[in-house]
């Protein structure tokens, strides 16, 4: 029974924190940043040029230059260039003259994942990984070839990057990174509910276990529930809590707490 209801607990926490999350998007345009190129001053570029079908049948014209600075291009020779990279395919290389215009747009992918820590705890990853693209306007198409060499790795911007990790990571509940799931099936060896901030401590069953006890905070956030045997899990009060009940904690971990996800009482 233990085993049932620990995978229900991850299951449902899973889906609060770390449902994994490949995400594309564009935001809102912003200011450029002080390595941006001059607005309004034309310069010339080589790199590869690549095209993305977007919605309506559209076309997006992306280019990253040898040094891996990423725009997205448009203007009256868009047609002409696209008609060159369909000749061509993705093993190409471009020599251009554009005009950024001051703008830019950011692209990034988030994932969240978990992993194991030394005590088979769950330990929340999040990463993520963003591109700045500049807005500029194609003024001529100086060159035009088939090259197999492959092109640098677009430039990541790293700031943009952190900034996304950062308002990713759970904090509603006073978690803070790293953010790490727990659980331990054993039974309650001390409980305090008259103080301010009520607690138990559940030692391990297991005693071969690295993790031996842990004690954690009951907050009005906590679940406890009893499911003994074949009988429906009835949802109970921190008073029904008591030192010698068998029990599975599942628990949030950081630098200064553990906090009391789901209390089920397997046996009295």
């Amino acid at each position: 029974m233990k085993t049932t209801i620990s995978l229900f607990c991850l299951i449902f926490i899973s889906s609060l924190f770390c449902s994994v999350q490949p995400a594309a998007a564009e935001n809102n345009i912003k200011q450029p940043a002080a390595d941006a190129p001059a607005k309004d001053v034309q310069i010339q570029v080589t790199g590869k040029v690549s095209v993305e079908k977007i919605q309506n049948n559209k076309d997006r014209i992306w280019f990253t230059d040898l040094q891996g600075k990423s725009y997205r291009l448009s203007g009256e020779l868009s047609g002409k260039l696209k008609d060159k990279f369909t000749e061509l395919g993705e093993n190409n290389l471009f020599s251009l003259k554009i005009t950024p215009d001051g703008k830019f747009s950011l692209s990034c992918e988030k994932t969240q994942t978990y992993v194991f820590n030394d005590k088979n705890e769950k330990t929340l990853q999040i990463d993520a990984k963003c591109i700045r693209a500049y807005f500029a306007r194609i003024d001529a198409i100086l060159s035009a070839k088939r090259s197999d060499k492959p092109g640098p790795e677009p430039i990541r911007d790293t700031a943009e990057e952190r900034n996304l990790i950062v308002s990713s990571t759970p904090q509603k509940s006073g978690i803070t990174n790293p953010f790490t799931i727990g659980e331990i099936y054993g039974k309650i060896s001390e409980i305090n509910l008259n103080s301010p901030f009520k607690t138990l401590t559940v030692t391990n069953r297991n005693s071969s276990d690295a993790l031996k006890k842990i004690s954690a905070i009951i907050t009005q956030n906590t679940r406890i529930v009893k499911k003994i045997g074949t009988a429906e899990p009835i949802i109970l009060l921190p008073n029904a809590l008591s030192v010698g009940q068998e029990v599975t904690l599942v628990y949030a971990r950081d630098e200064l707490k553990n906090e009391a996800l789901y209390i089920t009482i397997t046996k009295e």
